[in-house]
């Protein structure tokens, strides 16, 4: 009975073979911790009248058009949420 070919790999750096730079990673890492945590997005449920969800669809979506790449429903909403805070007077 044949024995079977036996293959030895050299063990390469994945980063290196993506391209990837392990230096700039932790560098990331570290920009990352030090992000402000009040601009982290959350998922929250929210009960709505259908006009106002509808105006958000519409606005995302010609805003979309408009900027060439996605706006979500989401980012129309932190822009009206911004300009609501700014315009009262409120803190957030």
């Amino acid at each position: 009975m044949k024995n079977k070919p036996r293959f030895e790999f050299e063990e390469k750096d994945v980063n290196a073979w993506r391209g990837e730079d392990p230096e700039a990673e932790k560098a990331k890492k570290v920009e990352a911790s030090t992000y402000d945590a009040k601009d982290t997005r959350i998922t929250k449920t929210v009960r709505m009248r259908m006009r106002y969800g509808e105006f958000l669809r519409d606005q995302a979506h010609a805003r979309t058009v408009e900027k060439g790449s996605k706006v979500s429903e989401a980012d129309v909403l932190d822009e009206i949420m911004q300009e609501y805070i700014v315009n009262h007077k409120l803190h957030a």
